[in-house]
């Protein structure tokens, strides 16, 4: 063995540096921005303090109107991230969300056609004919307001 080693090199290599979790968490918000841009049909997209938030745009006050899309990493620490889906209130003055729920899932395994299907169904106003694969009801962390 080598003496005064403090990783491993399978340790070091699981556990990506905060640098390289930043640019993962880049690169989806990158990804959803293009293809929110690529549909063409209207998408407000926000970014603040490490939370992309999605919604459709709906002058017409449509079923869609109150629906947003928050991708977040959970935990700091961690690769995972998180998309949930959630409709505002309809009462101005609160800040309660109805939950749709959540899709977990590493960097590396989102695709065009999931961030596609996703900004579908959040600009179809939730259809429940057209609920994303791997869609979670009940997750165990606290979502960004």
């Amino acid at each position: 063995g080598t003496a005064g080693a403090v990783t491993s090199p399978q340790s070091a290599a699981a556990e990506p540096s905060a640098a390289a979790r930043r640019d993962s968490l880049r690169e989806v918000f990158d990804a959803f921005r293009a293809v929110a841009q690529r549909r063409g049909d209207g998408f407000t997209v926000d970014e603040q303090d490490g939370v992309l938030e999605i919604a459709p745009v709906t002058p017409d006050g449509g079923a869609a109107a109150r629906c947003r899309m928050k991708v977040f990493r959970p935990r700091e620490n961690r690769d995972r991230l998180c998309a949930f889906f959630y409709k505002r209130s309809n009462l101005g003055w609160s800040r309660d969300r109805f939950s749709y729920g959540a899709i977990e899932f590493l960097p590396e395994t989102l695709t065009r056609e999931d961030a596609a299907a996703w900004l579908a169904w959040l600009q179809g106003g939730f259809d429940p004919d057209s609920r994303p694969a791997r869609l979670r009801r009940a997750f165990l962390y606290t979502i960004p307001g």
